[in-house]
């Protein structure tokens, strides 16, 4: 009977998980200039009369605004949006329907002479931020997307690290991962991620994993650490 190769440990196994890691990274395609930006959002409008058609329209454009609105937040600084509200909203939110790539009527609801809607839009934020460079609001290194620092334990399980780092991949605003450090049980990678952090770890969150689960704890705003817990 035929004897299975005994999985390797020790140095063996760490050095098998770097080059693992090492050819993830060299295989990774360059990222795009910016994700899109995919937001939920709701609209509402009166219904004058029998007119449900106007009232549809109006919902939606204040769904396109909404999403818009949410993807602008990520990158401007409050002060700017502050200070230039007036450009903004002649370059950005009186056109917010330019910016919106595609969208989707998940459900609607009419009540008391109200039409509510909610959508989902995807907003592209590679022509939002073409827009605010072109009018000065937004230089190339405010675009630069954030650097996000995490800290991985529980790597000693060769399949389990490989797959949640490719699985990094598959969150919106993810351009690029890179692997710093690779210790044993442990390894260090640097998230490039197009948007606030706290929207990251709310994403990292929801990933779902086949073989083990996740505990994300958060030491600081770009610095996080998470646990490779095997499944039972």
């Amino acid at each position: 009977m035929g004897r299975y190769p005994t999985p390797p440990t020790g140095s063996w196994a760490l050095a098998c998980l770097a080059m693992a890691l090492t050819f993830c990274l060299t295989a990774t395609p360059p990222a795009a200039a910016a994700a899109p930006h995919t937001r939920l959002v709701v609209g509402t409008a009166k219904v004058q009369g029998n007119n449900l058609n106007a009232a549809k329209e109006e919902a939606l454009t204040e769904c396109k605004l909404a999403a818009v609105e949410a993807a602008l937040a990520d990158l401007l600084p409050q002060a700017i949006m502050v200070d230039r509200l007036a450009e903004i909203n002649a370059v950005i939110y009186e056109r917010a329907g330019d910016f919106v790539q595609d969208y989707r009527v998940l459900t609607d609801i009419r009540s008391d002479g109200t039409y509510r809607v909610l959508v989902q839009a995807t907003v592209a934020v590679s022509l939002l931020t073409d827009r605010l460079r072109a009018a000065g609001m937004l230089s190339a290194e405010a675009a630069a997307a954030n650097a996000i620092q995490i800290t991985v334990q529980g790597t000693d399980n060769l399949a389990n690290a490989t797959l949640f780092r490719s699985r990094l991949k598959e969150i919106e605003g993810v351009e690029d991962v890179q692997t710093r450090d690779v210790m044993t049980d442990q390894m260090v990678l640097v998230v490039n991620f197009r948007g606030p952090s706290e929207r990251f770890v709310e994403s990292l969150l929801l990933l779902k994993h086949s073989g083990f689960t996740t505990r994300v704890y958060t030491a600081a705003p770009n610095n996080l650490r998470v646990e490779l817990v095997p499944a039972p």
